[in-house]
């Protein structure tokens, strides 16, 4: 016999209320205990620290497990916002070499013997860090770096620029970016000792940072699905506002990172790697504005009393001077960008200083600045 809807309700609502007053009649059951207190001499497992047990120090391998744990990556990891510009080939019509200290220039290839240089290429003091950009291709005897100037070629060491460029920012970063300054594998966890990924990340690869780690000296960036990078690794570039008083296109100078970023307003439009000042030569920190640019310019003098520091770059491409004889330039002679390198001006990538040049004018405001405080402000 089948039972009507409305008799199964009611057998259920009977049901409901037996099994109610049989709930109601059970023993309550004990409150568990209260977790131990930990005494501080000690340290926590991995387990007991993420438990949240009271008293554990924030210190030992079950202190990093519970950071660890807080470290989420995103299911769908955001697309970077910045895309890498189309390289296209620079509208330089001539090679560069390092010459040697004291090198003599001759007003013609050949010279008869006998006859004096016009000039020479250094102080006389066989010192000397020397670049000449080369007129023409170096012949086998005699190469013309000017007009009506030559030098011998044995005296030269060919250098080439640079191929690295920085990025167009496409999106505001909800994140602070990293400029990789060396190849590295990533290590699995933050610590020296853990296995490294088999995968590289190639030198100048920009990557997002989801998380930081402090341990003791070093600190840990998390790039990737257990992917971590120690700072020393990277250059970072994040956020800032325009500083008080700036508007419309600013330029920021990280020393201590070695990067900058081009603003327009508070947004990030371009993000790179640069060379400031090393040793003596500070770059200076301050805001600033650009006062001319040059699409090439000479650059040399010394610090030392003796002049043994002496040193003289011709054809310096793409000038932006800004803070006396400082200035934002390309750089052909070397490709350390993201360490320390010049003698106080901020080097970039030669198609790095070409779009800065394109796009910034006189006028435009430089915010160099160290957040480490360990460059000097009192000169």
């Amino acid at each position: 016999m089948c039972a009507s809807r409305n008799n199964l309700r009611g057998a259920a609502r009977a049901g409901c209320g037996l099994l109610l007053a049989l709930v109601s009649v059970a023993p309550a059951r004990a409150a568990a205990p209260p977790p131990p207190e930990v005494d501080p001499a000690f340290l926590c497992t991995p387990f007991d620290q993420r438990q949240n047990l009271p008293g554990c120090p924030n210190a030992g391998p079950g202190a990093t497990a519970a950071r660890l744990q807080g470290y989420q990556l995103p299911w769908e990891l955001p697309l970077l916002p910045a895309e890498y510009p189309e390289k296209i080939d620079l509208p330089i019509n001539r090679s560069y070499a390092r010459a040697a200290p004291d090198t003599p220039v001759f007003n013609q290839s050949q010279p008869p013997a006998g006859s004096l240089p016009v000039r020479q290429l250094g102080i006389g003091q066989n010192v000397g860090f020397l670049y000449v950009s080369l007129e023409t291709n170096p012949g086998f005897t005699w190469t013309q770096i000017n007009e009506r100037e030559y030098v011998r070629t044995d005296a030269l060491v060919p250098v080439g620029p640079s191929d690295f460029q920085g990025a167009l920012v496409t999106a505001q970063p909800q994140r602070a970016l990293a400029w990789l300054v060396q190849t590295v594998r990533p290590f699995t966890q933050p610590k020296w000792s853990a296995p490294q990924q088999r995968q590289a990340l190639e030198r100048y690869t920009l990557v997002q940072v989801y998380a930081t780690l402090e341990s003791g000296s070093d600190t840990w960036l998390l790039v990737g699905p257990h992917a971590w990078v120690e700072h020393r690794a990277v250059g970072l570039v994040q956020h800032s506002a325009p500083p008080p008083g700036v508007s419309g296109r600013w330029i920021d100078v990280n020393l201590y990172e070695q990067t900058f970023a081009a603003y327009e307003d508070e947004r990030m439009v371009y993000t790179s790697l640069v060379s400031s000042g090393v040793g003596q030569w500070v770059t200076h920190p301050g805001l600033f504005q650009i006062y001319e640019k040059l699409l090439k310019d000479d650059m040399g003098g010394a610090f030392a009393a003796d002049q043994s520091d002496f040193y003289l770059i011709e054809d310096v491409p793409w000038v932006m001077y800004y803070d006396g004889s400082r200035a934002l330039h390309g750089a052909y002679w070397h490709n350390k960008f993201g360490y320390q390198k010049s003698h106080g001006c901020v080097n970039l990538a030669p198609r790095d200083a070409l779009w800065l040049y394109e796009w910034a004018d006189t006028e435009t405001w430089v915010w160099v600045h160290d957040p480490s405080g360990r460059t000097p402000t009192d000169f």
